[in-house]
């Protein structure tokens, strides 16, 4: 009996693929490979060990936050458990487009009988904390390096605004409740129910944490690289560039990180192949 053919994905999919290859394709035809090797020769081995455990630090963050946020929700996962779940899954995102391999969190959480609304609430929340603050920083930080210091200002008011208003709306409650049957209102409500005040500050410490080291590793790596860059116009790339990885037309923002970093770092006179 002929076994059915495997269904393929769908064309778009496939179209963002290219898009993503051949953008990486484009920006490495630009740069010239013997530059490229000679500024990673000026990598200490002191500073790869130093920026390796700045993102070890950034991840084991990252896996503590998600572990308090399910805490806050009522939802009791060891840690050892939801650090190898995290770690896992961590590892499918960067071999997926847009990181969209996070998501392989929810089964093992549903698989313990979590729900999968607050399951998969937990991960979709927890990418919103990292998308809301490389974007507030990334834009605040690009703002003061180009001359721009009420625009900085504006963003952090706007965006203290934004979470007192999180935290005010934000309602703690058991699992156990049963959900709204409204779309709209289940996702509000488990928002709500993860971002209540006291876990709304909880989990954004975290994440300024995990900003710090993430942020520590470009710091050092730029020593020695690139020691001409401004650091507000470090960060401001770093960020920004950070954002591509969500993009599903690359992995891990090969393709669309270099560019940019590139064109934010010119202004101090780095050049491409540095950047």
């Amino acid at each position: 009996m002929d076994q059915p053919d495997a269904p393929r994905s769908p064309w778009w999919r496939r179209a963002l693929l290219l898009i993503g290859f051949a953008s990486a394709a484009f920006v490495l035809s630009r740069l010239e490979l013997g530059a490229m090797l000679a500024a990673l020769g000026r990598v200490s081995v002191l500073t790869i060990v130093g920026a390796a455990l700045a993102m070890w630090a950034n991840m084991a963050v990252k896996a503590v936050r998600w572990q308090r946020m399910l805490r806050h929700r009522g939802v009791a996962v060891p840690w050892p458990l939801s650090a190898l779940v995290f770690f896992e899954a961590m590892l499918w995102g960067c071999l997926t487009l847009g990181r969209a391999g996070e998501l392989f969190r929810v089964a093992p959480l549903t698989d313990r009988g979590v729900p999968l609304r607050a399951a998969l609430a937990s991960v979709l929340l927890d990418r919103a904390l990292d998308l809301g603050f490389l974007v507030v920083v990334g834009a605040a930080a690009l703002a003061v390096a180009t001359g721009h210091p009420a625009l900085a200002v504006t963003i952090g008011v706007g965006t203290a605004v934004v979470l007192g208003v999180v935290g005010v709306l934000g309602k703690r409650h058991t699992i156990d409740e049963p959900p709204p049957p409204e779309r709209v209102r289940l996702a509000l409500e488990e928002t709500r129910a993860f971002f209540y005040p006291a876990a709304l500050i909880e989990s954004g410490a975290w994440t300024v944490v995990s900003g710090a080291c993430s942020f520590l590793v470009v710091l050092a790596l730029a020593r020695d690289v690139a020691p001409e860059a401004q650091a507000l116009r470090l960060l401001a790339a770093a960020f920004i560039a950070s954002l591509s990885t969500l993009l599903p037309i690359t992995y891990q923002g090969i393709g669309t990180r270099e560019p940019i970093f590139a064109a934010v770092l010119a202004v101090d006179g780095v050049p491409s192949e540095r950047a």
